[in-house]
């Protein structure tokens, strides 16, 4: 069946072009370049010279400080582009009734590329660097290209867009930044621009026959991988112009061959699609960029390396990180280590978000640290030196009775809460408002606080990296991407110079923890282990021919 041949091709090419799926740390040496290193795990991982390992009797302490990047010298070179000047005029209020009029360096170094070209992009930048502003601005190319705005008339039976998120937590948060800019625009443009989003996920989906009046999709990969194989729903998937994928570095998670099915459909079919990847920095964005269709012609930058491709290091993050892996030889010691750690980052009188992974233990460790650190009197640090007479203390305290749970009432009174999705509508508000406006300055929660609400701190300190899956009913590790998205919360722009992300974690973990925070993991292909799966869906569904 020759019509499947570049789809078998491809695969075979990435699947070639890099490790081994069943490669084990202990198979290849990660390099750098450096003349003086340091080894984090005997010759498995080797240590940038900066990095600091201490040993101890019951744990190994690696501390990474803030990178220093060579891209630093380019920064001052990279001019913050005045949005009012680059955009077209339909889009000028959205940026207004945000307070945005300059974008940031990435944003402005993208710029050209994304918004005045159609190429296949990769874009390999820190969490917290402005990406989905770039979505958005490939997103108003695709409406710019569609719309007469001397005689407001716009297309929206034309073209369809598709952002491909990889949680439906995210997707309800992109759901209200999208449906908001279309918002906006509806109202500035007097309904001549009137655009919808909608959701794709398990949760909820939208009918073919309603497809027609939605321009924006925001799909979970596997509920989009279900919409191409569905004989009734291609023909609204003919109209798409752009995909963009979010966290692309999900191809090396159990996830990446639904990933890499629906790339390898819209590089071949016979109508290009443009594709945008958004990724967390990547150790082989080469072969990355190959396979998204990125031109393989070389520039002579250190950031924007190929057309499309470009990397941009830690140091483009808005607060520089400093990171620190704490692990352990025995589970018992972990308890002991977590107070201590936390003890250390609340002399710094700022606040702290400490991730635990189930509900109960988000309460039991706030209160063993309210216990500890009354106890010790560091719980004093939140006071400025004296709870009594104190108007902070007196402020908490009155707020303390607004919550509905009796352990948050005591805890809150200390300037110290939890959050997690068992916690009433009200509490929760409450939390996130207080620690928002700084009040709560120690929060014990799960995930939620990661994916959803966007309250940063000065410090993030996750405890473990295992928890029971209810649905797999077992016990299973925290994946690569809740680790960086939790890091994501460390750093207050414009408050903080610089963060603090900890984790705690067992000593079986250390070359997951110091490959993916150096960056030294190569995106690995997964579908060798599902391509017959996919290859006979496609045959099945016909769906390479309807692309």
């Amino acid at each position: 069946m020759p019509v499947f041949k570049p789809f078998q091709g491809v695969i075979q090419e990435f699947i070639n072009s890099i490790e081994p799926v069943n490669a084990t740390p202990e198979d290849s040496k990660l390099e750098i370049q450096h003349k003086e290193v340091h080894y984090a795990e005997s010759k498995n991982i080797v240590l940038p010279s900066n990095c600091v390992r201490k040993d101890y009797e019951s744990y190994v302490e690696i501390c990474i400080p803030v990178s220093e990047n060579t891209n630093d010298k380019q920064k001052s070179f990279i001019k913050a582009l005045n949005v009012f000047d680059v955009l077209p005029s339909f889009a000028h209020v959205y940026f207004e009734k945000r307070s945005i009029k300059y974008l940031n360096l990435v944003q402005s170094t993208v710029f050209d590329t994304i918004f005045k070209t159609s190429l296949n992009s990769l874009i390999c930048a820190p969490t917290g660097s402005g990406k989905t502003l770039i979505a958005l601005l490939a997103i108003l190319q695709v409406i710019s290209k569609h719309y007469n705005e001397a005689d407001k008339i716009l297309g929206t039976d034309q073209f369809k867009i598709i952002y491909i998120s990889p949680m439906k937590a995210l997707v309800a948060e992109q759901i209200r930044y999208f449906q908001n800019l279309f918002d906006i625009l509806f109202e500035s443009s007097k309904g001549a621009i009137n655009l919808n989003v909608c959701e794709m996920t398990g949760d909820f989906s939208v009918a073919e026959s309603s497809l027609h009046n939605y321009q924006l999709l925001i799909c979970t990969p596997e509920k989009f991988d279900i919409m191409m194989h569905n004989s009734n729903e291609r023909m609204s998937m003919a109209l798409i112009q752009l995909i963009i994928f979010d966290e692309l570095h999900l191809l090396h998670s159990p996830r990446g061959p639904v990933l890499e099915s629906i790339i390898t459909k819209f590089i071949f079919q016979k109508k290009p699609v443009r594709l945008i990847g958004l990724s967390a920095t990547l150790k082989n964005y080469d072969i990355v960029s190959n396979f998204l269709g990125i031109s393989k012609q070389k520039l002579n930058d250190s950031i924007n390396i190929r057309p499309g491709l470009f990397v941009f290091g830690d140091n483009f993050r808005p607060v520089p990180l400093n990171k620190k892996l704490i692990c352990y030889n025995d589970d018992k010691d972990e308890f002991d280590l977590f107070l201590n750690t936390v003890l250390t980052y609340v002399k710094t009188r700022k606040q702290i978000i400490v991730f635990t992974h189930s509900r109960a233990s988000t309460s039991e460790s706030a209160s063993a640290l309210y216990e500890n650190l009354v106890k010790s009197g560091r719980i004093l640090d939140f006071f400025n030196g004296k709870i009594e007479n104190n108007p902070f203390s007196e402020f908490l305290t009155e707020k303390s009775a607004n919550f509905e749970d009796n352990t948050l009432k005591v805890l809150v009174k200390y300037a110290i809460a939890f959050h997690h999705a068992g916690l009433s509508r009200n509490d929760r508000d409450l939390i996130e408002s207080m620690f928002f406006q700084g009040h709560i300055k120690l929060i014990c929660c799960t995930s939620t606080l990661a994916w959803g609400v966007n309250l940063p701190a000065h410090t993030v300190i996750i405890k473990g990296l295992e928890y029971y899956n209810s649905d797999q009913k077992k016990i299973v590790e925290l994946n690569d991407l809740d680790i960086l998205q939790m890091f994501g919360r460390a750093g207050r722009p414009p408050f903080d110079k610089t963060g603090n992300g900890v984790v705690l974690a067992s000593k079986k973990y250390l070359y997951k923890l110091v490959s993916l925070l150096l960056r030294q993991n190569d995106i690995l292909s997964k579908i060798n282990q599902f391509l017959e799966m996919h290859l006979l869906l496609s045959v099945s569904t016909r769906v390479s021919r309807a692309l």
